[in-house]
């Protein structure tokens, strides 16, 4: 996947959400960093050239209570996103597969399996 394109989809992600009542208001300069975080993310997930040297998805998401609605919420966003770059299939099932891989991570544990 190139990067310039994947700059842009990111930038384009993260604003998005930002104006979604479900993920509310980053920090201020918190949405620049957030971006360069999926960027990196993305782009270390296809063989480079940027290294993602965040904390791992777990960690970076224990006690926010990220549910599946959440997940859907955050999905249709980038869904919209895609289509909004007109992003051709092959690179679109790449990107979905990736943040895709991370949901086990991210959403939040019930207590049940947590035994």
């Amino acid at each position: 996947m190139r990067l310039r394109p994947l700059r842009t989809i990111c930038w384009f992600a993260c604003r998005r959400t930002r104006g979604s009542p479900v993920f509310g208001t980053p920090q201020r300069g918190s949405l620049l960093r957030e971006k360069q975080t999926l960027i990196n993310f993305l782009c270390a997930s296809a063989g480079g050239p940027l290294y993602y040297v965040g904390r791992d998805m777990k960690v970076s998401h224990k006690g926010l209570g990220i549910d599946e609605s959440d997940w859907q919420a955050f999905m249709g966003h980038l869904d919209a996103t895609l289509d909004n770059f007109e992003v051709p299939a092959p690179e679109r099932a790449e990107v979905l597969s990736f943040i895709n891989s991370t949901k086990p991570d991210i959403l939040a544990q019930s207590p049940a399996s947590r035994a």
